[in-house]
């Protein structure tokens, strides 16, 4: 039972007696392309190899040159400029065919509906009607004149009101002023007269 323990790893095995020395160690890194056994067949110049390869070319530019072609990010500064954000190129709107999306994907434009106007539907108006309408007229003239002649007494009776009220604030404005005047005191001659009188307590 090999394995378990007992050391089956034996220097024979992989090729060098007793006593023979083993071999230096190789301290070169190994070769970056190893050589290829088998090389690609040459092309050959027809014409037709020739102008699919200068069509590879052109629709390799076009690739790069579309709005769908994203570089990888380059590492940002670590100072920011204000002119930088006016450097970096915008790309270019993608034109597409829609011809080629589904239905559900075209961009379709709203329609806006036309109102068609009517003609000559309004109804012709006749002479009893012309009749209803003046006496509708007379009435709503005769309810503003009404309407009119009583916001005038309102008006009257709102401005009387008012007098009164000024006068009765104007008599309160003169009893408090009263007041004040005659029980107000700054306190510019606090403890002048009293300084002799130390010994009769505090004055409040």
């Amino acid at each position: 039972m090999a394995g378990r323990g007992k050391l089956s790893f034996n220097t024979e095995q992989l090729g060098f007696g007793r006593g023979e020395a083993l071999p230096p160690p190789n301290l070169q890194p190994p070769p970056a392309y190893p050589s290829l056994g088998l090389f690609p067949s040459p092309l050959l110049k027809s014409p037709e190899n020739v102008y699919m390869g200068a069509r590879l070319g052109d629709q390799r530019k076009i690739f790069q040159a579309s709005p769908f072609y994203v570089l990888a990010d380059s590492p940002k500064p670590d100072i920011e400029r204000y002119s930088d954000k006016f450097q970096t190129p915008k790309a270019e709107q993608f034109k597409y065919d829609a011809s080629y999306l589904p239905a559900e994907l075209r961009p379709m434009s709203r329609k806006r509906k036309r109102v068609k106007k009517r003609l000559g539907c309004q109804a012709s108006v006749t002479g009893a009607q012309k009749v209803d309408i003046q006496h509708k007229l007379k009435a709503l003239e005769e309810s503003e004149a009404k309407s009119e002649s009583g916001e005038e007494e309102e008006e009257d009776q709102g401005e009387q009101d008012q007098l009164d009220e000024e006068v009765e604030d104007e008599e309160e404005l003169e009893e408090e002023t009263d007041y004040v005047s005659a029980y107000f005191d700054n306190g510019e001659g606090y403890l002048d007269d009293d300084e002799d009188k130390v010994d009769d307590g505090p004055v409040y």
